[in-house]
């Protein structure tokens, strides 16, 4: 495997009319077989346990998948909003939220997200909250405390997925609640996404 060389493994073979021989086997790579990410050469070879002739070699190349960040915008917005001063108002976002999951691996995944940082600017913090909306249920608060906001169940498949264009309409995924008494000004905040393989 990839110039390592691993055990040596016996199978029935039986002769054909032409000479040429004819077997099946099946074989586990062992854990230390030195299996890396991406593409693999597995190196195989035939010996005859009696006369000691060896066949030609045969290669199989192995691709092994992984699960990994796509595409993920480092600065997401929401619109600009004019406060009325009263009540509270749902601040729709902008089309720059892109968090993409790469999964090549066919594994379960899940993924979650955490406000590590509240929005604030110079004059402090924002009078109001994130929230994250599922497709149903209730309301998420946005805090230091991790909130699942995507898995394999609900993203099925390999390949690439951005759950924001996939998952989320314009009432639910991130949402920010803003009190109507909120002082105008640009507000920034941290958001922390996590990938884990849930297998």
């Amino acid at each position: 495997m990839n110039g390592q060389a691993l055990k040596t493994m016996s199978f029935p073979a039986s002769k054909n009319d032409d000479g040429a021989y004819t077997g099946n086997f099946t074989y586990k790579l062992p854990n230390d077989s030195g299996l890396k990410k991406g593409a693999n050469t597995l190196t195989l070879t035939a010996t005859d346990d009696v006369t000691g002739d060896e066949s030609t070699s045969g290669e199989v190349i192995l691709n092994v998948g992984e699960l990994d960040w796509g595409v993920v915008n480092d600065n997401s917005s929401f619109k600009d909003t004019t406060l009325t001063g009263i009540g509270q108002l749902t601040v729709p976002r902008n089309d720059d939220w892109h968090v993409e999951v790469n999964n090549q691996s066919g594994a379960d995944w899940k993924m979650m997200a955490a406000l590590t940082t509240p929005f604030a600017n110079q004059s402090g913090k924002l009078a109001g909250y994130l929230v994250y909306q599922p497709a149903a249920g209730a309301p998420e608060l946005m805090s230091e405390q991790t909130v699942t906001v995507a898995d394999q169940t609900t993203n099925p498949g390999n390949g690439n997925t951005d759950i924001c264009t996939a998952n989320w309409r314009p009432d639910t995924g991130m949402l920010l609640k803003v009190n109507g008494g909120a002082t105008a000004g640009n507000y920034q905040g941290q958001i922390t996404w996590t990938l884990v393989n849930a297998a």
